[in-house]
């Protein structure tokens, strides 16, 4: 929540001239979020509870790590027509960014198969909401920071030991 408030504050600074202009401040509304692609939702959690908190409600479709189909419904909005509008940016670029992570890692782990897992770095944009599309794709989350795995370079391989195994980052 403290990611998308900081990405709500970036975006919004207070006011939304374009919604405040053209709608109402009393309009209510439903409002659906559709899959554009198929792929796995990922980033479903940490919105609907964004959404809650700034007093909106939100009617889950698809749970994340689901398959959604495109034009599928993932979740239906309701409430102030304007809070909704203010909103919608902050929300959809982090699901779009983490359901991209989950489907492109499931789509790799189902390629790589075998014994070879799949694994994400640390260096991310969104952090923690990163590894966890990863992880909802099949990966593994791997060093959140310096002190919880060993990570040894060579040559744009990276080899890896978690949990007593060695797993090869590309």
């Amino acid at each position: 929540s403290n990611i998308l408030n900081l990405m709500l504050r970036t975006d919004w600074k207070g006011n939304d001239l374009t919604t405040n202009a053209l709608i109402d401040n009393n309009t209510a509304i439903k409002a659906a979020i559709i899959a554009k692609e198929s792929g796995i939702v990922s980033g479903i959690d940490e919105i609907s509870f964004f959404l809650k908190k700034n007093k909106l409600r939100i009617k889950l479709l698809k749970k994340d790590g689901e398959k959604v189909a495109a034009n599928e419904k993932i979740a239906i909005l309701y409430g102030n027509a304007r809070k909704i509008f203010s909103m919608e940016r902050t929300c959809l670029n982090v699901m779009q960014r983490m359901s991209g992570i989950s489907t492109k890692t499931r789509l790799l782990a189902e390629i790589i198969g075998c014994n070879v897992r799949l694994a994400g770095t640390r260096k991310t944009i969104l952090g923690p909401l990163e590894h966890k599309a990863i992880t909802l794709g099949g990966g593994l989350s791997h060093r959140l920071g310096l002190y919880d795995s060993i990570l040894i370079k060579s040559n744009g391989f990276v080899y890896t030991f978690i949990n007593g195994c060695c797993a090869i980052i590309i």
